[in-house]
């Protein structure tokens, strides 16, 4: 292998492999990088067997091959190079020649051979668009579980079908819903397929810099496959019944009321600070247009502050944690205000933005405090 790339372009590409890197060094040859040098451009890859990504960079190819080297170490060193192109080429043992400027330096590489082989992109994908799914993942990753017990929690749930995208998300606390009304010509059939949270997280972070456009999506027995423009995110498939969350999406609501979303973001952090750390319960008292917030422990003492809201109905005293909310409301930017619902003061609370996406209905539920 022997190959010249600007400096930019491969950190560029570089950069955008590293969250795929094995980092607890169990298999050694997941910490490298691969090059491959191929039909004039440099392909790169990175995997940890849960994740992988593949990207490509233009280069000028003199010899192809393939090579492997530290992921990390690389990056970092190709960060502090001046810029320029930057000369690659393999020699004995995988050890890699560098040249770029007055610099030459050798690194230790591994044998390419040992580099898992990456599942292949299905011959077919669907098109979903870029903002949709970044409203999707924005919008549901909060409410996906952390523990470990509740495997089939650890994700959100995507179903596609032909006159809809949803994606939910829920730990036993909360439940975030999110459906876009967008006919898919090329669905027969409604799939419903499990994303771990790594997954969300990364794709999240590929389509980052994308606002227009689509993401080429599919799927394998095992595998689900993201691509947008030179990059394909793989990730493994959660497996597993996802709990049937159609039968806790509230029927019907008692009490509703149009709230300020910046002044109840404001409220709720200045009152949890007086809530118990592990339940972060805030209690919520509506009255004839009056919500008053308050909290109280027996360290910190105890605070309560009141918000003008359009509110008749009769009294209702119920508790919500603090950061359950919050992390609602930080997912609705585009909304000023939020409807709460609620049927009572044990039942789930929902909260709605006022103002979104067009043909878009996106349902955020919590339980209340017990106690």
């Amino acid at each position: 292998m022997e190959v010249v790339v600007k400096k930019s372009d491969l950190l560029r590409e570089l950069s955008a492999v590293q969250s795929a890197i094995e980092r607890k060094n169990t298999i050694p040859i997941l910490a490298n990088v691969l090059f491959r040098a191929e039909n004039g451009a440099l392909n790169i890859a990175a995997t940890d067997l849960d994740i992988s990504m593949r990207t490509a960079c233009t280069a000028a190819i003199v010899k192809e091959g393939s090579a492997t080297l530290p992921a990390k170490k690389l990056f970092d060193y190709v960060k502090l190079l001046a810029d320029g192109d930057l000369h690659f080429t393999l020699g004995e043992n995988n050890w890699v020649n560098i040249k770029a400027g007055r610099n030459r330096t050798k690194m230790v590489g591994m044998a390419p051979s040992n580099f898992p082989t990456l599942p292949a992109f299905p011959a077919t994908g669907l098109e979903l668009p870029i903002h949709i799914l970044k409203a999707f993942i924005q919008k549901t990753i909060f409410s996906v579980s952390d523990a470990e017990s509740r495997y089939t929690l650890k994700g959100a749930q995507l179903e596609i079908s032909p006159d809809a995208v949803v994606m939910v998300a829920t730990d036993g606390h909360r439940l975030s819903y999110m459906k876009v009304d967008k006919p898919l010509a090329a669905v027969a059939e409604t799939v419903k397929l499990l994303i771990p949270k790594r997954t969300m997280i990364n794709l999240l972070s590929l389509l980052e810099p994308y606002e227009d456009g689509n993401v080429t999506f599919a799927h394998d027995d095992s595998s689900l496959f993201f691509k947008v423009a030179n990059k394909t995110l793989t990730g493994r498939k959660l497996t597993g019944q996802f709990p049937n969350y159609a039968a806790v999406l509230p029927k019907e609501h008692n009490l509703s009321v149009v709230l300020d979303s910046t002044a109840l973001r404001s409220s709720l952090q200045r009152v949890s600070q007086f809530t118990d750390e592990r339940l972060m319960s805030v209690k919520m008292h509506f009255e004839k247009n009056a919500l008053t917030l308050s909290a109280q422990n027996t360290e910190n003492g105890e605070t309560e502050e009141s918000l003008d809201v359009d509110y008749s109905a009769e009294p209702l005293t119920t508790s919500f944690n603090a950061n359950y909310v919050r992390d609602i409301l930080r997912s609705f930017p585009e909304s000023d205000r939020v409807r709460l619902t609620l049927k009572d003061k044990n039942s789930a609370a929902e909260f709605q933005p006022v103002f979104g996406m067009e043909a878009t209905t996106n349902r955020q539920l919590i339980m209340p405090c017990r106690g």
